[in-house]
């Protein structure tokens, strides 16, 4: 909010690993999406607020990295 309220483009960007087996985290964008939701809830932050649209979500298959 602080750097929309001084004309700064701004966004936070959450990116997201899946299919590494290592940590053994989320391994789809729809698992991701299920623990967003319900962190957003645990902290009382609505579905949609006055900066979602400024809020992006990349996933990053850690597999299509791999050599």
């Amino acid at each position: 909010m602080f750097l929309r309220e001084h004309k700064v483009n701004a966004r936070l960007v959450f990116l997201n690993f899946i299919g590494d087996d290592d940590m053994k985290g989320p391994n789809s964008a729809s698992a991701w999406e299920e623990a967003y939701e319900v962190a957003e809830q645990v902290l009382g932050i609505p579905q949609t607020h006055k900066l979602s649209k400024y809020i992006l979500h990349a996933y990053v298959d850690v597999k299509s990295l791999s050599s």
